[in-house]
């Protein structure tokens, strides 16, 4: 990653889970990098956004950040209006030379 960002930027697949994440995702959800990876977005996403939500996923162009609000809950377990970035890609290019919406590669991921 070039440099430290407050933007979270989550990686789904098509059906809503989480391929990948930074450390300020993590960060916000007050989830560890290594549990996020997995989590359905459900798992943060407040449930009223959540039709929305799963409609934004099926419908983003593969591999192509898109930034949207939404509210997410946070480490606290309240739930935060948040600005985010997010991208879809196939389950079956989930590999080291994918690069997140920054920029940075899975493999260059912090462990958790």
């Amino acid at each position: 990653m070039p440099g430290p960002t407050t933007n979270p930027e989550i990686v789904y697949d098509e059906a809503g889970r989480v391929l990948d994440a930074n450390q300020a995702a993590a960060e916000l959800t007050g989830i560890p990098l290594g549990r996020l990876r997995g989590m359905h977005m459900r798992d943060f996403h407040h449930p009223d956004e959540l039709p929305a939500a799963e409609e934004r996923i099926r419908t983003m162009p593969f591999n192509k950040p898109v930034t949207y609000e939404r509210w997410f809950r946070c480490c606290n377990r309240r739930y935060t209006r948040v600005t985010a970035t997010g991208s879809r890609r196939p389950r079956t290019c989930a590999s080291n030379s994918m690069p997140l919406p920054s920029g940075r590669r899975r493999s260059d991921r912090i462990s958790s």
